[in-house]
Protein backbone atom coordinates (compact mmCIF):
# COMPACT_ATOMS: atom_id res chain seq x y z
CA UNK A 1 0.00 0.00 0.00
CA UNK A 2 2.98 2.34 0.41
CA UNK A 3 4.81 4.39 -2.22
CA UNK A 4 8.29 5.77 -1.49
CA UNK A 5 8.05 8.60 -4.05
CA UNK A 6 7.92 11.89 -2.16
CA UNK A 7 5.25 14.45 -2.99
CA UNK A 8 6.75 17.96 -3.04
CA UNK A 9 4.93 21.14 -2.09
CA UNK A 10 5.49 24.87 -2.27
CA UNK A 11 9.03 25.96 -1.40
CA UNK A 12 10.26 22.35 -1.42
CA UNK A 13 8.28 21.72 1.75
CA UNK A 14 6.98 18.19 2.22
CA UNK A 15 3.70 18.08 4.05
CA UNK A 16 2.88 15.30 6.52
CA UNK A 17 -0.81 14.52 6.41
CA UNK A 18 -3.10 13.38 9.19
CA UNK A 19 -6.84 13.00 9.71
CA UNK A 20 -7.22 16.66 10.70
CA UNK A 21 -5.53 17.96 7.55
CA UNK A 22 -7.59 15.70 5.25
CA UNK A 23 -10.79 16.84 6.97
CA UNK A 24 -9.73 20.50 6.82
CA UNK A 25 -9.03 20.25 3.09
CA UNK A 26 -12.41 18.68 2.42
CA UNK A 27 -14.13 21.45 4.43
CA UNK A 28 -12.18 24.38 2.98
CA UNK A 29 -8.96 24.47 0.92
CA UNK A 30 -7.93 27.84 2.37
CA UNK A 31 -8.36 26.60 5.94
CA UNK A 32 -6.06 23.67 5.13
CA UNK A 33 -3.50 26.04 3.61
CA UNK A 34 -3.54 28.39 6.60
CA UNK A 35 -3.28 25.51 9.08
CA UNK A 36 -0.30 23.87 7.43
CA UNK A 37 1.71 26.58 5.68
CA UNK A 38 0.88 29.91 7.30
CA UNK A 39 0.08 28.70 10.83
CA UNK A 40 -0.96 32.04 12.35
CA UNK A 41 -1.04 32.34 16.12
CA UNK A 42 -4.62 31.91 17.27
CA UNK A 43 -5.85 33.23 20.64
CA UNK A 44 -5.60 30.83 23.57
CA UNK A 45 -8.20 31.31 26.27
CA UNK A 46 -7.37 30.54 29.94
CA UNK A 47 -9.20 28.03 32.09
CA UNK A 48 -10.11 24.39 31.71
CA UNK A 49 -12.81 23.65 29.15
CA UNK A 50 -14.11 20.38 27.78
CA UNK A 51 -11.18 19.92 25.38
CA UNK A 52 -8.57 20.57 28.08
CA UNK A 53 -10.32 18.24 30.51
CA UNK A 54 -10.36 15.55 27.84
CA UNK A 55 -6.59 15.93 27.45
CA UNK A 56 -6.19 15.51 31.21
CA UNK A 57 -8.20 12.26 31.12
CA UNK A 58 -6.03 11.04 28.23
CA UNK A 59 -2.88 11.78 30.21
CA UNK A 60 -4.15 9.95 33.30
CA UNK A 61 -5.13 6.91 31.21
CA UNK A 62 -1.66 6.93 29.66
CA UNK A 63 -0.18 6.62 33.17
CA UNK A 64 -2.76 3.93 33.99
CA UNK A 65 -1.89 1.71 31.00
CA UNK A 66 1.85 2.29 31.14
CA UNK A 67 1.80 0.97 34.70
CA UNK A 68 -0.10 -2.15 33.65
CA UNK A 69 -3.57 -0.98 34.65
CA UNK A 70 -2.52 0.69 37.90
CA UNK A 71 -5.11 2.94 39.52
CA UNK A 72 -2.39 4.23 41.83
CA UNK A 73 -0.39 5.48 38.83
CA UNK A 74 -3.48 7.15 37.37
CA UNK A 75 -4.21 8.87 40.70
CA UNK A 76 -0.63 10.09 40.93
CA UNK A 77 -0.88 11.63 37.45
CA UNK A 78 -4.25 13.19 38.33
CA UNK A 79 -2.73 14.75 41.43
CA UNK A 80 -0.45 16.79 39.21
CA UNK A 81 -3.48 18.61 37.81
CA UNK A 82 -5.20 19.15 41.13
CA UNK A 83 -2.18 21.12 42.30
CA UNK A 84 -2.68 23.51 39.38
CA UNK A 85 -6.20 24.56 40.36
CA UNK A 86 -6.86 28.30 40.71
CA UNK A 87 -9.74 30.72 40.41
CA UNK A 88 -10.16 29.95 36.71
CA UNK A 89 -10.15 26.18 36.99
CA UNK A 90 -13.15 23.91 37.18
CA UNK A 91 -12.28 22.44 40.59
CA UNK A 92 -15.28 20.13 40.67
CA UNK A 93 -14.10 18.54 37.43
CA UNK A 94 -10.71 17.88 39.00
CA UNK A 95 -12.25 16.28 42.07
CA UNK A 96 -14.53 14.22 39.85
CA UNK A 97 -11.47 13.07 37.90
CA UNK A 98 -10.46 10.71 40.73
CA UNK A 99 -13.93 9.20 40.83
CA UNK A 100 -13.96 8.81 37.05
CA UNK A 101 -10.61 6.98 37.10
CA UNK A 102 -11.73 4.71 39.94
CA UNK A 103 -14.94 3.78 38.12
CA UNK A 104 -12.99 3.21 34.90
CA UNK A 105 -10.67 0.83 36.74
CA UNK A 106 -13.59 -1.11 38.22
CA UNK A 107 -15.26 -1.47 34.82
CA UNK A 108 -12.25 -2.49 32.73
CA UNK A 109 -9.71 -4.06 35.11
CA UNK A 110 -10.71 -7.60 34.07
CA UNK A 111 -10.63 -6.92 30.32
CA UNK A 112 -8.69 -9.71 28.59
CA UNK A 113 -6.70 -7.24 26.47
CA UNK A 114 -3.10 -6.26 27.22
CA UNK A 115 -1.20 -3.14 26.14
CA UNK A 116 0.87 -3.85 23.04
CA UNK A 117 4.66 -3.67 23.22
CA UNK A 118 5.88 -2.28 19.87
CA UNK A 119 9.59 -1.89 19.09
CA UNK A 120 10.34 -2.55 22.75
CA UNK A 121 8.03 0.21 24.02
CA UNK A 122 4.55 0.21 25.50
CA UNK A 123 2.16 1.47 22.85
CA UNK A 124 0.34 4.26 24.69
CA UNK A 125 -0.06 7.91 23.59
CA UNK A 126 2.28 7.30 20.70
CA UNK A 127 2.75 9.29 17.51
CA UNK A 128 3.11 7.10 14.42
CA UNK A 129 4.25 8.18 10.96
CA UNK A 130 4.01 5.99 7.85
CA UNK A 131 4.61 6.33 4.09
CA UNK A 132 1.44 5.99 2.00
CA UNK A 133 0.32 7.17 -1.44
CA UNK A 134 3.57 8.97 -2.19
CA UNK A 135 3.66 11.11 0.94
CA UNK A 136 3.63 10.60 4.70
CA UNK A 137 0.75 10.25 7.14
CA UNK A 138 0.81 10.55 10.91
CA UNK A 139 -1.54 9.60 13.72
CA UNK A 140 -1.50 9.94 17.47
CA UNK A 141 -2.66 6.61 18.86
CA UNK A 142 -4.03 6.65 22.40
CA UNK A 143 -3.43 2.92 22.87
CA UNK A 144 -2.75 -0.28 20.97
CA UNK A 145 -3.62 -3.57 22.63
CA UNK A 146 -3.61 -7.27 21.92
CA UNK A 147 -6.95 -9.01 22.21
CA UNK A 148 -7.52 -12.69 21.40
CA UNK A 149 -4.30 -12.81 19.36
CA UNK A 150 -5.12 -9.70 17.32
CA UNK A 151 -4.06 -6.05 17.59
CA UNK A 152 -6.59 -3.27 18.16
CA UNK A 153 -6.12 0.51 18.19
CA UNK A 154 -8.04 2.13 21.06
CA UNK A 155 -9.12 5.75 20.74
CA UNK A 156 -10.28 7.47 23.96
CA UNK A 157 -13.17 9.91 23.45
CA UNK A 158 -14.23 12.14 26.35
CA UNK A 159 -17.73 13.37 25.58
CA UNK A 160 -20.76 15.05 27.09
CA UNK A 161 -23.11 12.93 24.95
CA UNK A 162 -25.27 10.15 26.35
CA UNK A 163 -23.47 6.87 25.65
CA UNK A 164 -26.03 4.44 27.01
CA UNK A 165 -28.79 2.61 25.13
CA UNK A 166 -30.07 4.45 22.06
CA UNK A 167 -27.76 7.35 22.92
CA UNK A 168 -24.75 5.10 22.45
CA UNK A 169 -26.03 3.98 19.05
CA UNK A 170 -26.38 7.59 17.90
CA UNK A 171 -22.99 8.55 19.31
CA UNK A 172 -21.00 5.73 17.75
CA UNK A 173 -22.59 6.35 14.35
CA UNK A 174 -20.46 9.50 14.25
CA UNK A 175 -17.34 7.38 13.78
CA UNK A 176 -18.31 5.45 10.64
CA UNK A 177 -17.73 6.80 8.11
CA UNK A 178 -15.13 9.12 9.61
CA UNK A 179 -11.76 10.34 8.31
CA UNK A 180 -9.89 9.51 11.52
CA UNK A 181 -11.23 5.97 11.86
CA UNK A 182 -10.62 5.35 8.16
CA UNK A 183 -7.01 6.57 8.37
CA UNK A 184 -6.23 4.74 11.62
CA UNK A 185 -7.56 1.52 10.10
CA UNK A 186 -5.30 1.98 7.07
CA UNK A 187 -2.33 2.73 9.33
CA UNK A 188 -3.08 -0.32 11.46
CA UNK A 189 -3.11 -2.53 8.38
CA UNK A 190 0.17 -1.08 7.14
CA UNK A 191 1.83 -1.49 10.54
CA UNK A 192 0.58 -4.95 11.47
CA UNK A 193 -0.94 -6.52 8.33
CA UNK A 194 -3.29 -9.42 9.02
CA UNK A 195 -2.54 -9.19 12.75
CA UNK A 196 -4.54 -5.94 12.90
CA UNK A 197 -8.18 -6.40 13.88
CA UNK A 198 -10.08 -3.12 14.30
CA UNK A 199 -10.34 0.29 15.90
CA UNK A 200 -12.09 0.57 19.28
CA UNK A 201 -13.82 3.80 20.33
CA UNK A 202 -13.45 4.04 24.13
CA UNK A 203 -16.15 6.57 25.07
CA UNK A 204 -16.00 8.28 28.47
CA UNK A 205 -18.65 10.65 29.77
CA UNK A 206 -17.78 12.53 32.97
CA UNK A 207 -20.87 13.19 35.10
CA UNK A 208 -21.62 14.78 38.43
CA UNK A 209 -21.17 12.01 40.99
CA UNK A 210 -20.08 9.37 38.48
CA UNK A 211 -19.30 8.58 34.86
CA UNK A 212 -20.55 6.58 31.87
CA UNK A 213 -18.37 4.25 29.80
CA UNK A 214 -19.02 2.47 26.54
CA UNK A 215 -16.92 0.85 23.82
CA UNK A 216 -17.58 0.20 20.16
CA UNK A 217 -15.59 -1.59 17.46
CA UNK A 218 -15.22 0.18 14.10
CA UNK A 219 -14.54 -2.09 11.13
CA UNK A 220 -14.21 -1.31 7.43
CA UNK A 221 -14.46 -3.74 4.53
CA UNK A 222 -11.79 -3.80 1.79
CA UNK A 223 -14.17 -2.01 -0.60
CA UNK A 224 -14.79 0.75 1.98
CA UNK A 225 -11.05 1.20 2.46
CA UNK A 226 -10.61 1.38 -1.32
CA UNK A 227 -13.18 4.19 -1.41
CA UNK A 228 -11.21 6.08 1.24
CA UNK A 229 -7.94 5.47 -0.62
CA UNK A 230 -9.41 6.95 -3.81
CA UNK A 231 -10.75 9.94 -1.88
CA UNK A 232 -7.33 10.54 -0.33
CA UNK A 233 -5.64 10.33 -3.73
CA UNK A 234 -8.00 13.03 -5.04
CA UNK A 235 -7.25 15.24 -2.04
CA UNK A 236 -3.48 14.86 -2.52
CA UNK A 237 -3.67 15.72 -6.23
CA UNK A 238 -5.85 18.76 -5.58
CA UNK A 239 -3.68 19.90 -2.67
CA UNK A 240 -0.51 19.70 -4.74
CA UNK A 241 -2.08 21.81 -7.47
CA UNK A 242 -3.41 24.39 -5.01
CA UNK A 243 -0.21 24.69 -3.01
CA UNK A 244 1.73 25.62 -6.13
CA UNK A 245 -0.93 28.15 -7.12
CA UNK A 246 -1.19 31.82 -6.20
CA UNK A 247 -4.93 31.47 -5.64
CA UNK A 248 -6.19 29.51 -2.63
CA UNK A 249 -10.02 29.40 -2.76
CA UNK A 250 -12.32 29.14 0.22
CA UNK A 251 -15.64 27.39 0.68
CA UNK A 252 -18.33 29.59 2.28
CA UNK A 253 -20.19 26.49 3.49
CA UNK A 254 -17.28 25.67 5.80
CA UNK A 255 -17.11 29.04 7.58
CA UNK A 256 -19.80 28.25 10.14
CA UNK A 257 -19.15 24.56 10.75
CA UNK A 258 -18.42 23.35 14.30
CA UNK A 259 -19.09 26.74 15.87
CA UNK A 260 -17.18 28.76 13.27
CA UNK A 261 -13.74 28.59 11.67
CA UNK A 262 -10.81 29.86 13.76
CA UNK A 263 -9.23 31.22 10.59
CA UNK A 264 -12.25 33.29 9.49
CA UNK A 265 -10.76 36.61 10.76
CA UNK A 266 -7.68 36.02 8.62
CA UNK A 267 -9.80 35.48 5.51
CA UNK A 268 -11.08 39.04 5.91
CA UNK A 269 -7.67 40.34 4.85
CA UNK A 270 -6.45 40.49 1.23
CA UNK A 271 -4.17 37.62 0.08
CA UNK A 272 -0.93 39.57 0.55
CA UNK A 273 -1.76 40.23 4.22
CA UNK A 274 -2.70 36.69 5.29
CA UNK A 275 0.75 35.20 5.69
Amino acid sequence: MSDVKERKFKGGQQHIWDATSISAFLICERKWHLMNFVRPDLPVYPGVGRKEYGSIVHDCLDAYYRAGGSLKAAFKRAGKYVELKDGRSNVRSYEGLFLLLALYHVKYRHEPATTLIHDGELFSEKRIEIPWLGTRFSGYFDLAETHQGKIRIVDHKVTSADITGAGAMRYFQLFKPDIQTYLYTVMGRILWGDDFDCLVINAIRPMSGGAQFSRHEVRYTPSELEEFTNLTRRVLRAAETLTNSEVIPYRPTGCGLYGGCDYLPICQFPPEARG
